[in-house]
């Protein structure tokens, strides 16, 4: 959560907004405290509580502590020890894949490798805005893309998929490392290999994933399904412009291209499993309530009128873009706040009865 909070004013102050922040270079690493301290946090934190091995808590324990070393304005050791729970995560993988050989595992441990190259890139570069920089957000961009892609194959494991699904779905899989390899080696055309792939998958995932059956549904699993489906348009909007426009370092383009995948897509991603994974991890009860759809909606709005003001450089309808952004993520806490305390009152009533 702090990370998060971190995340939300630095991202603001890189808008322009004045907020304030704990030290004058906190903003610069925004991307450090999204994708490593919250996201990284998140991820490592469910595989550690689904392993059951204390062992493998060094992954949430390691990016959660990149956080207290970037408040305190130690960035190089912040991520050093995100470098350790890059490495951490994929031991995690790597133990489950010894014990339950399945693709899924299989590409959510290479997204970890993702993340561990994105890491390094960050670690031994000096230069904040040099090209391994730009580099580094790809690769984390990977580490995501991969995580989810592999959670949703893993919870749709009973289906079967037929060999032009299959054939479809590790094609632009490859399509994503292939043109990631060729990114690093220092071509920087391949970007738009790496966002092609990514188009690929989001036109895969409205294609073939069980979201597209859940909006047929009621209740929590028709929110999860437009939750689903709205995080895959992103994905593809991200891609689309990432096609369009090729290397990118900085600029509004820039801006529209991670944030559709990062905000749209990735945290389209949590809104949808936040009522299932947090009860899960934390064992707290948290109840489905029709308002869900209201942070919902204002992300996905906020998120056009972010993108609409990246497309005519319109700096105020970015920053207002952005604000709302952040509103709706914070209504997101909010609800879910709200629905675990109303869940933990009825688990208590119904205990005493």
């Amino acid at each position: 959560m702090l990370a998060l909070l971190m995340g939300i004013i630095t991202g603001l102050r890189r808008l322009g907004w004045s907020v304030p922040q704990p030290h004058p270079y906190l903003f610069q690493w925004h991307g450090a405290l999204m994708v490593g301290g919250f996201l990284g946090t998140l991820i490592g934190l469910e595989r550690a509580v689904a392993l059951r091995q204390y062992w493998a808590y060094l992954a949430p324990i390691s990016s959660a502590c990149s956080v207290i070393l970037l408040l305190f304005n130690q960035p190089r050791s912040a991520l050093l020890s995100l470098f350790v729970a890059s490495l951490a995560l994929i031991a995690i993988y790597w133990t489950m894949w010894r014990h339950h050989r399945t693709l899924f595992i299989l590409l959510m441990e290479i997204g970890a490798v993702c993340w561990l190259l994105g890491s390094g890139l960050w670690v031994f570069d000096a230069g904040l805005f040099s090209p391994l920089i730009y580099n580094g957000v790809y690769c984390w961009m990977a580490f995501a893309l991969l995580t989810i892609v592999g959670e949703r194959l893993e919870l749709n494991r009973l289906f079967h998929f037929t060999f032009t699904a299959q054939w479809w779905l590790w094609t632009s899989v490859g399509a994503v490392l292939g043109g990631l390899f060729i990114l690093l080696a220092g071509i920087e055309e391949s970007a738009r290999m790496v966002s092609g792939g990514m188009l690929l998958i989001a036109f895969w995932l409205l294609r073939y994933d069980l979201a597209r059956y859940m909006l047929r549904q009621r209740g929590l699993t028709r929110f999860i399904g437009w939750s689903l489906v709205s995080g895959y348009l992103w994905l593809g909007v991200s891609g689309t412009i990432g096609l369009l426009t090729g290397y990118l370092q900085g600029g509004a383009l820039y801006d529209a291209t991670v944030h559709a995948f990062f905000v749209g897509f990735v945290f389209a991603m949590i809104f949808g499993h936040a009522p299932v994974i947090f009860p899960a991890v934390l064992g707290i009860p948290i109840p489905y309530r029709p308002h869900f759809y209201m942070h919902l909606m204002l992300l996905h709005c906020s998120l056009l009128v972010r993108i609409v003001g990246d497309a005519i450089d319109m700096l105020v309808l970015r920053q207002w873009g952005g604000l709302l952004n952040a509103a709706a993520i914070l209504l997101f806490l909010l609800n879910t706040m709200l629905a675990a305390i109303e869940g933990t009152r009825i688990s208590h009533a119904s205990r005493r009865r």
